[in-house]
């Protein structure tokens, strides 16, 4: 079953080794098959939804493969929802922080998906 595409915003958990992390997606870089997603940790995202001052550099990059006609990140394991940030935030960061004029955000044309095995938990609703 595909989820929905990724967007600017959605909350993932990458596995590295025995522990795993929250990242925000920030945006994507390249195009055609050298396509790579930007990540934040989640925690250098404001309540406010601006990237906190301290943050000076992308914290992990994503390669995105093409699989059956589908533009995968094929590390993600877990989708866990879609947080708010600001445009103005991370246009900023980017821009004038970590100075990368090749990170764009997300379009619907990019289409990007976790992977297939990854669970995706933005509509997943607790019942009593």
């Amino acid at each position: 079953m595909i989820s929905q595409p990724l967007v600017t915003g959605s909350v993932i958990k990458i596995w590295q080794e025995n522990r795993g992390h929250d990242y925000m997606v920030v945006g994507v870089k390249g195009r055609g098959a050298a396509k790579r997603l930007g990540l934040l940790r989640n925690t250098c995202v404001n309540n406010s939804g601006e990237i906190h001052a301290a943050t000076n550099k992308i914290h992990k990059w994503v390669k995105v493969e093409h699989l059956d006609d589908l533009n995968m990140a094929v590390k993600v394991k877990r989708v866990e929802g879609t947080r708010s940030y600001t445009r103005d935030g991370i246009r900023s960061f980017v821009r004038n922080r970590i100075r990368d004029m090749g990170l764009r955000a997300l379009k619907a044309s990019d289409d990007i998906y976790p992977s297939l095995s990854a669970i995706d938990s933005r509509s997943s609703s607790i019942y009593l």
